[in-house]
């Protein structure tokens, strides 16, 4: 065997692994009786590891695996080609029994005769967290869990202890505003109590994924506060930060309630790191268990790229998992996916228009003190025109939780479009200023929000932000604003994708703008801009 290192695209594994997984394939009870077969994968396999798979051609394997003489034809002869095929079914047989767990997949494409060596995703990311006896049930691991740990007093003045104490309460706070995350306030009631305390057994004991510790000095009037957050499972720090600031007495409060939110919102938020990380495992598991969970999660990967593509996966998601739990949570996930089926006019609009509204009612039953919840049925009195409904729920959720929580944007944004600007506005950049990542479609309405005092620079530029992809929309807004501009550079790419995305839009533009813009004289705004870049409305 040679001791080169395997390609690029293969640099999970090296040769004393994909050697032994060669003899366990070998040694089992698929390929035991099948000699020839064995031999026939080894050669390929030794012969990739040296480097010298180009020679792995049908004449080559003919005469050093089947013995044949320099006469072999193999365009005439197809045995290397039949007993290939018989090869990668029985691999294909091997690894959905005695492999199944095995961590490294060798496959032979079809069309060639060189291995690749794959890791096995799903037996990875189990093999990471249960190999350790660190979760009991293998779906544990998903769980969106945190400990708030004691943020340790550098100062060397216990005096000082009261900010350590008074930082993680406030962070407890805000980091129980995301009603997704499970959240577990760890800290002690005295430093003495800080060091007999044993966190590591608490957390492993709770499966607790996730942890967030620091520390915090003061030097005269300058606070420092160092933020660390840890997955406990993968034993690794994924995010730091350091915050720095000028504190008084009159500021001081004000501060530590900026900084927690800002810590809340990059780490607990619908798109913050915790929810980011265990959406992108789900992604590569090979078999989700349709968990409301899982579900939810995809939605809001949705909701952070809308797309057609996204769209599917958590529409399907979500239908799975409501046929195992009624979910108030999921029925009203499920029911944004029908109004945007709704909002843009895709086949069974009408059909989704019902649904929907079923959906959001059915679920404030289920679940009546949920803020996603409640934000969806406001959302709903919007989309079926309920005035009155649409402000008494308003103000309902705006008690429920913080004004700056991606919540609050889908609330700000239909409030927006229901011609009240001005809060709307204020809310929405309140969000905007708040949340490191926010869904994109946001900046809809902040372009509405210029476009209609003809600040067409600006709403210019919050088009530019705006990225639904394969959706008529983009094209749409881009288009009213470069012909208020006249800017004929950029127009005929535009015309190109909204004819291409919404063939028949021409004919519908009215009625399709005024499913998201409510009032009259802004629909007709938004057309004259569109009428001015070319289009014949």
């Amino acid at each position: 065997m040679s001791n080169l290192k395997l390609k690029p695209e293969t640099p999970h594994f090296n040769d004393f692994e994909v050697t032994e997984q060669l003899k366990r394939i070998c040694k089992s009870d698929e390929f035991l009786r099948k000699k020839l077969l064995c031999k026939f994968l080894s050669y390929i396999v030794e012969q990739t590891l040296s480097g010298n798979e180009n020679i792995l051609k049908g004449y080559t394997i003919a005469i050093e695996v089947f013995e044949k003489g320099d006469e072999f034809d193999s365009q005439l002869d197809s045995l290397v080609r039949i007993h290939a095929g018989r090869l990668r079914r029985t691999l294909k047989s091997y690894y959905e029994e005695a492999g199944k767990n095995d961590l490294l997949i060798i496959q032979i494409p079809k069309g060639a005769y060189i291995p690749v060596f794959k890791k096995n995703e799903k037996v990875a990311l189990e093999k990471d967290y249960l190999s350790e006896g660190l979760v009991s049930k293998s779906t544990e691991f998903l769980k969106p869990s945190i400990a708030i740990l004691p943020f340790k007093n550098l100062t060397e003045n216990p005096a000082d202890d009261y900010i350590s104490f008074g930082f993680v309460e406030e962070l407890s706070v805000e980091l129980t505003n995301y009603e997704d995350l499970i959240v577990y306030d760890c800290v002690p009631w005295s430093n003495s109590l800080y060091i007999q305390t044993d966190f590591n057994e608490f957390i492993k004991n709770k499966n607790i994924r996730f942890a967030i510790d620091g520390s915090i000095y003061k030097v005269g009037d300058q606070l420092t506060i160092l933020v660390k957050l840890t997955d406990n499972y993968r034993k690794n720090q994924i995010w730091a930060h350091r915050y720095k600031n000028e504190i008084t007495s009159i500021n001081f409060v004000e501060i530590l309630e900026s900084i927690t939110q800002n810590i809340a919102s990059v780490v607990g938020s619908e798109f913050g790191i915790i929810l980011q990380n265990l959406n992108e495992e789900n992604k590569r598991r090979k078999q989700n268990s349709n968990t409301t969970f899982e579900a939810v999660l995809k939605f809001y990967h949705y909701v952070a790229v809308v797309s057609p593509d996204t769209g599917e996966q958590a529409f399907i998601a979500l239908s799975e998992a409501l046929k195992n739990n009624s979910s108030g949570i999921a029925m009203a996930c499920l029911g944004v996916m029908h109004s945007d089926s709704y909002v843009f006019d895709e086949p069974i609009s009408d059909e989704s228009y019902e649904i929907f509204g079923n959906l959001a009612e059915k679920a404030i039953l289920l679940e009546p003190n949920s803020y996603l919840v409640n934000t969806i049925l406001t959302v709903k009195h919007f989309i079926y025109n309920e005035r009155e409904r649409f402000n008494t729920q308003f103000d309902k959720c705006f008690k429920m939780g913080p004004d700056w929580s991606l919540n609050s944007g889908t609330l700000a944004f239909h409030f927006m479009c229901f011609g009240d600007w001005e809060r709307g506005k204020e809310i929405m950049d309140n969000v905007i200023k708040n949340n490191f990542k926010y869904p994109c479609y946001f900046h809809a309405a902040t372009f509405l929000y210029h476009y209609r005092l003809k600040e067409y620079e600006n709403a210019e530029i919050e088009a530019s932000k705006i990225i639904l992809l394969d959706l008529f929309w983009t094209p749409m807004l881009k288009l009213a604003v470069l012909g208020q501009l006249k800017r004929k550079d950029k127009i005929d790419e535009q015309i190109s994708e909204l004819k291409r995305l919404k063939p028949d839009f021409e004919k519908k533009a009215s009625y399709l703008i005024s499913r998201f813009v409510k009032e009259i004289e802004l629909v007709d705004h938004v057309i004259e801009g569109i009428r001015k870049a070319g289009l014949k409305i």
